[in-house]
C-alpha cells in the first residue's frame, strides 16, 4: 500500500528527536498516534454538495468501525435492510461490510435496484376493467408518462468526493510528515502545504480503483496538545475521474475536513464474528 511506504520513509524522521527542534518535535508529535492501540476519532466533513460527519474507532494495523452517512456509489443499492447512516466495518482502506437486518454484508453484495422498464401490467392501475372505457374493450393497458432523462451532473452542481473507503487519522498525519512542501511550527500549532501527491492520497483514499486523482493541492494545519497531535484540518482542491451513470466524467473538487482523536489507548473496537468472516479474518 502506498501509505506503507509513506510510513516506512517517515520512521526515520522519529529518530529527529535527538536533535529536539521545533519541527522534528511537531513530526513525531504528528506520528505518535500511529504507535497507540487504539483511539476514537471524528472528522467533520464540507464539500462543494454537502457536509457531513465520519465518527470512527480504529485499532491501530486492525479493523476501524465507522459510523458514516451512505456515500453516493452505495445510495443506488440501499433498501429497507440497510439503515442509513451506515454502520461499518473496515479491515483497511476499503474491504468493508455494512451492517443490514440480514446481517453484515459486502456493499456488492446488497441487490441492485429493479429497471426503469418493468412490465407494465406489474405497476399499480396499469389496467382497467373489462368494460370500462373506449366502449367496454378489456383490459386497455394505461401506458405511463415517460421519465424524463435525469439531467447530467456539470461541473456547475456539487459534487460529493464522499467515497466508500476511509483514512483513518494515524494514516493521514503519516501522509502529511511524509509529503509536506513546507512546514511551519508556531508554539502548539503546526501549518504547512501538501505535495501534489500527498494531496492526492487525502484526496482519492488509498486502495480506491473507481477513482482517479487528475490535479490536487492541500494545506493542513494541526494542533499539538501533551506531545500528540489529537486536532487536525486539511483542505484539498483538485480534480477527479470519477465514474457516473452517463460513463466516466472530471469533477472539480473541494473539500475541508476537521479531524480531533480521543480516548487514545483506551478505546474498544467491537468486531462481531460474523463481520470478521466476510472480511476474510
Amino acid at each position: 500500500m502506498k501509505f506503507s511506504i509513506l510510513l516506512v520513509s517517515a520512521l526515520p524522521l522519529l529518530g529527529a528527536v535527538v536533535r529536539a527542534g521545533p519541527v522534528e518535535t511537531a513530526i513525531v508529535a504528528a506520528m505518535k498516534l500511529s504507535d497507540e492501540p487504539n483511539y476514537s476519532w471524528v472528522t467533520e466533513v464540507d464539500d462543494d454538495a454537502r457536509s457531513y460527519e465520519i465518527s470512527g474507532r480504529t485499532a491501530v494495523g486492525g479493523y476501524s468501525r465507522i459510523t458514516m452517512p451512505a456515500p453516493p456509489s452505495l445510495r443506488p443499492r440501499m433498501n429497507r435492510e440497510v439503515r442509513d447512516p451506515l454502520d461499518a466495518i473496515f479491515s483497511d482502506n476499503v474491504n468493508c461490510v455494512v451492517r443490514t437486518d440480514g446481517g453484515w454484508k459486502h456493499p456488492g453484495d446488497l441487490p441492485l435496484p429493479p429497471p426503469d422498464d418493468s412490465d407494465f401490467d406489474s405497476l399499480p392501475n396499469a389496467s382497467m376493467p373489462a368494460g370500462m372505457g373506449l366502449g367496454g374493450m378489456g383490459r386497455i393497458p394505461v401506458i405511463p408518462a415517460p421519465r424524463p432523462r435525469p439531467p447530467e451532473r456539470g461541473e456547475d452542481r456539487g459534487y460529493s468526493n464522499q467515497q466508500l473507503s476511509i483514512n483513518p487519522p494515524h494514516l493521514e498525519l503519516g501522509v502529511i510528515v511524509s509529503s509536506h512542501d513546507d512546514l511551519k511550527v508556531d508554539g502548539d500549532t503546526v501549518t504547512g502545504t501538501l505535495t501534489e501527491y500527498g494531496a492526492a492520497l487525502l484526496l482519492v483514499h488509498d486502495g480506491d480503483k473507481k477513482i482517479v486523482p487528475r490535479q490536487a493541492s492541500g494545506t493542513f494545519t494541526l494542533w499539538i496538545r501533551d506531545g500528540i497531535v489529537t486536532r487536525y484540518q486539511v483542505k484539498l482542491a483538485g480534480v477527479i475521474s470519477a465514474p457516473t451513470e452517463y460513463g466516466r466524467k472530471n469533477f472539480e473538487v473541494h473539500q475541508t475536513m476537521n479531524t480531533s482523536v480521543k480516548d487514545i489507548g483506551t478505546t474498544e473496537v467491537d468486531v462481531p464474528d460474523d463481520a470478521k468472516r466476510k472480511l476474510g479474518g
